[in-house]
């Protein structure tokens, strides 16, 4: 049909788009998401700076409009949204999960990666 510059510029655009975007996508700064749920002893009420400041000391944080706190009669349970900077990113969910129950009367903990960050 004739059609072999425009043939030539597609191929040209799919070999760009699979082959050298997904390596600019990985260095360009982002935010690995964790959902967290941190379930406190019986008759503690958590505060919240106070987990704030631990997960912070460790290159994580907490949005704040992510932040839910429930309380069942007998234990909180403090929910959030937890975000790695790019730095902490590759071993953040292993990082704190070794080091989260050393948290003051945290009793259990929950950790999901999240695909909202």
């Amino acid at each position: 049909m004739g059609f072999y510059l425009p043939a030539i510029g597609l191929t040209a655009l799919f070999v760009v788009c699979t082959a050298i975007v997904p390596r600019i996508e990985q260095r360009l700064p982002a935010h690995a998401a964790m959902a967290g749920t941190l379930r406190f002893r019986e008759g503690h009420r958590p505060r919240p700076e106070e987990v704030h400041r631990f997960l912070a000391n460790r290159g994580l944080r907490i949005r704040p409009e992510s932040l839910t706190v429930s309380f069942d009669g007998t234990h909180f349970e403090l929910q959030c949204l937890i975000y790695a900077n790019s730095s902490a990113r590759t071993n953040a969910l292993s990082t704190i999960v070794g080091e989260l129950s050393q948290l003051a009367h945290v009793d259990g903990f929950t950790l999901t990666h999240s695909r909202r960050a």
